[in-house]
């Protein structure tokens, strides 16, 4: 079942907003915090990406998944329409800690960049670059309950940022 009740996911955020707007690319605002569907994460930090690749970002809030429940990051509408794409990326039970979120920027078509104007698009030998502003809305959670509980317990717990993958 979806769990949307903003009593309960106040519990489970932080910090918390209450539906909002702020900062987005190009001039352009986004929505954060408590959504119908479940509750719009903010990026924490700028992200600078190149036309045709990814880059990992990091929530400004904190999530800590109860055993009981579970979600998952989509993307926004908004970053959509720009050609940027966010991952699906799973929030286990009782995971603690910041969200990874990987993101990529397709310009939606060919020579989309040279109409830009404005401080947001960053001159650049090569590619172009798309600045995403920190405290944009990023993602939207959306929870789910389960029918059993179950505990995270991987090297992740409790991040803070986007920790390398170690090679085994």
């Amino acid at each position: 079942m979806i769990e949307n009740r903003p009593e309960i996911l106040r519990q489970w955020i932080t910090p918390w907003s209450d539906k909002a707007h702020g900062p987005g690319p190009m001039g352009l605002s986004t929505s954060h915090g408590m959504s119908e569907p479940g509750y719009d994460i903010r990026l924490g930090h700028e992200v600078i990406i190149r036309a045709g690749y990814s880059v990992l970002g990091i929530s400004l809030e904190t999530v800590a998944m109860p055993e009981t429940h579970k979600a998952e990051v989509g993307g926004k509408s908004t970053l959509a329409r720009l050609g940027v794409s966010t991952y699906t990326t799973a929030i286990d039970p009782g995971f603690r800690g910041r969200i990874t979120i990987e993101m990529t920027w397709a310009p939606p078509w060919p020579g989309w960049w040279r109409w830009v104007v404005g401080a947001l698009m960053r001159p650049f030998t090569g590619p172009p670059c798309l600045v995403i502003p920190a405290g944009t809305g990023i993602g939207t959670l959306c929870f789910a309950s389960l029918a059993r509980s179950s505990k995270y317990a991987g090297k992740y717990q409790d991040s803070m940022g986007a920790d390398p993958v170690e090679a085994r």
